[in-house]
């Protein structure tokens, strides 16, 4: 898995995406990444991806997303994942996809699709009813 994501060269966005949240007592911050950035996905991804290689092993990821009313262009009501929220050792990934012009970044594609991940949530779709 390490070393298969790509790091695109862009410029690093700017760190406001970035903010240490805790839990009720809990004295370990998560450190959530929101954002819409193509560039801090990846790098997001890639880091999950270098850390797992060095550990071995099925990695395991929180996944949860939320959907937002579309329509298709004859004006049919449909539904689209707006943002998707990833969770791994304290560290939280909140992709704005609809922020993204809904285009999810190849990294991102990769790791969702990767063999090597176990992704788990409840209720993942329970935003579409």
């Amino acid at each position: 898995m390490a070393g298969r994501y790509y790091t695109p060269p862009t410029p690093r966005p700017p760190p406001e995406n970035m903010l240490d949240v805790f839990m009720d007592g809990d004295a370990v911050a998560i450190r959530a990444t929101i954002t819409s950035s193509h560039y801090l996905t990846a790098q997001f991804v890639n880091k999950i991806a270098h850390e797992h290689h060095e550990g071995g092993g099925v990695l395991i990821v929180g996944i949860d997303t939320e959907w937002r009313e579309d329509h298709e262009p004859d004006d049919k009501k449909c539904y689209k994942v707006a943002v998707l929220q990833l969770f791994l050792n304290h560290r939280c990934l909140v992709f704005q996809l609809y922020q993204a012009s809904n285009e999810v970044p190849r990294e991102l594609a990769e790791f969702l699709a990767d063999a090597g991940v176990r992704f788990v949530g409840v209720g993942v779709d329970g935003g579409v009813r």
